[in-house]
């Protein structure tokens, strides 16, 4: 019995396990690890950023001669239901920055064209770009592929044809010396290309077949140009007449 108690009292006075309190020094030294090892919200979130060119809505005003012959829905050119040409300029002027102007052909068939021209030039109802009171003031993009500019009967080809559903594109520089106009057609750079265009100019599109539409999906203000050059590019000089025989 005595030598029960005996034990009871070594284990009443034994010490105990117990977990020293971490120092001041140690607690402030696990958290500037856990504050190294955290990263910044701010900061995580710019490395998952993925830069992208700055793009600028245009608001477009579509100029059309004659709305019997065709008229606008929305970013629409719907032409109407006689077969004759309609040209469609779009405002604004543009003078500065680099612009892209992009859209899809429907119900076209042939005979599509899209290009710039002077803003000097104001489009008459039954008018074509390329007829003759137009042409050495505009530049226009044929759906065969020929880019004509000078005289009705020049066609310099070397760009692909475009057709209905397929999204074409004209990019134009006004702040590069010189001034450029770039061609794409599905978002791929075409060979063609032009130089020297006028300080001012519209985006124009021409359809010809009856019920044939336009579609515009882009009209921007771009903050670097999408134009990088292309295997067997040739530059052509708007106001170089040589360029265009």
């Amino acid at each position: 019995m005595k030598s029960e108690m005996a034990k009871m009292q070594q284990a009443a006075t034994a010490p105990k396990d117990q977990t020293k309190p971490k120092s001041n020094e140690q607690t402030k030294q696990k958290s500037n690890e856990q504050i190294q090892s955290s990263p910044n919200p701010k900061q995580a979130q710019k490395q998952n950023i993925d830069i992208q060119p700055k793009l600028m809505s245009i608001s477009p005003q579509p100029i059309i001669p004659n709305i019997e012959h065709c008229h606008s829905e929305g970013m629409k050119i719907i032409h109407s239901e006689v077969f004759g040409t309609s040209a469609v300029a779009y405002n604004p002027i543009i003078e500065s920055g680099i612009v892209r102007f992009e859209g899809i052909f429907e119900k076209s068939l042939t005979n599509l064209y899209i290009g710039i021209a002077d803003s000097s030039v104001v489009f008459e109802a039954d008018q074509a770009p390329q007829d003759g009171q137009y042409v050495d003031k505009t530049v226009t993009y044929a759906s065969c592929g020929d880019i004509r500019h000078f005289q009705e009967d020049n066609k310099i080809g070397g760009n692909n044809r475009y057709n209905d559903n397929q999204k074409v594109a004209l990019e134009v520089n006004m702040d590069s010396t010189p001034r450029t106009l770039h061609f794409f057609v599905e978002g791929k750079e075409q060979p063609l290309s032009i130089i020297n265009i006028p300080s001012s100019i519209r985006f124009f599109i021409s359809t010809l077949h009856e019920n044939a539409t336009f579609t515009l999906t882009q009209f921007k203000s771009l903050s670097s140009s999408s134009a990088k050059g292309v295997e067997g590019s040739k530059k052509l000089d708007w106001g170089k007449e040589s360029d265009w025989k």
